[in-house]
């Protein structure tokens, strides 16, 4: 959905397009006067100072804020050479219906080794290597796991899995399968296991795609 004015500037019309969250890729949050979801119209302002001030400037004439402008949310980034810290700061500026204007702002900030590899000497070295040590000992534990499953399953049958569900056809290998299964995670620590490889990958996915 675009609500660009007739005469606006070319490169203005994008933010005058409704985005949903799947395009934004922003988590909803709570305002002081109420909930905002990751959906919205969206701008993206350059590094340069006198850039950026040229397009709020016509944002502002084109009123891109208007009546029914419920909240202007400014997100930015920043990293700090020094000591290697990466900063992410929300700005959140609230219109109520009485035209009260009430602002916030919020700052989380992480040490750049924990976002990205790093052999520099000293703390991200300890880090990197007690991240390549935590990948060794998952790979092992998940690697015992399933091989204590194939001993469990193979001791239920009395014989290879494989080559017993090949020998009794189709319709019979699911019923074998629904009661290997219902055998091996009927202990109560096998479930444990799982849910231990499961919540870390998911951890990892979640890591890998922020």
């Amino acid at each position: 959905r675009a609500y660009v004015p007739r005469f606006a500037p070319t490169y203005l019309r994008s933010a005058f397009e409704w985005r949903d969250v799947q395009w934004t890729r922003q988590l909803p949050f709570s305002g002081r006067m109420g909930e905002y979801s990751g959906d919205g119209f969206t701008v993206d302002l350059p590094g340069n100072r006198s850039d950026a001030a040229g397009i709020l400037s016509d944002l502002w004439n084109w009123h891109w804020v208007d009546t029914a402008t419920r909240a202007v949310v400014v997100e930015v980034s920043t990293l700090s050479t020094n000591v290697n810290v990466v900063t992410s700061t929300r700005l959140v500026f609230e219109f109520g219906p009485t035209g009260s204007l009430k602002g916030t702002t919020e700052s989380r900030a992480a040490r750049v080794l924990f976002l990205a590899p790093s052999l520099d000497a000293g703390g991200p070295l300890a880090v990197f290597l007690m991240q390549l040590l935590m990948l060794v000992a998952f790979l092992v534990y998940t690697s015992f796991t399933f091989v204590l499953m194939y001993k469990t399953l193979r001791g239920f049958l009395g014989d290879n899995p494989g080559k017993k569900m090949r020998a009794s056809g189709c319709r019979k290998s699911l019923s074998i399968i629904a009661h290997m299964f219902y055998h091996y995670f009927s202990y109560g620590w096998n479930v444990v296991d799982w849910a231990i490889i499961v919540t870390f990958l998911v951890h990892m996915g979640y890591r890998i795609e922020v």
